[in-house]
């Protein structure tokens, strides 16, 4: 059984689970230093705030909870922003 952190693997604990592992995720730097993509700079480089959603869609992730927080920043702090998913880079 394996987790990505020692919190989650305590949960996993304390749910009857046996020999829990931690495997932490791995952060690849080179491709955050790598120069941004210039189609997708141009796509959201117009002076609108982004708000990026990061995450499975799933009913246990608190969508409803996001939307929610979103229209509050929206209506409340900065109406020219957009909420969107994450995508994989382009090809």
């Amino acid at each position: 059984n394996l987790a990505d952190s020692r919190f989650n693997a305590a949960e996993l604990e304390a749910m009857g689970y046996a020999g829990v592992r931690v495997l932490p995720l791995i952060l690849d730097l080179d491709t955050l230093r790598a120069a941004p993509d210039r189609r997708t700079l141009r796509e959201f480089n117009d002076g609108r705030v982004n708000v990026l959603f990061v995450g499975r869609c799933a009913p246990n992730k608190g969508l409803e909870d996001l939307l929610s927080a979103f229209a509050c920043f929206q209506q409340g702090v900065e109406r020219r922003s957009r909420l969107h998913p994450g995508r994989a880079p382009p090809s």
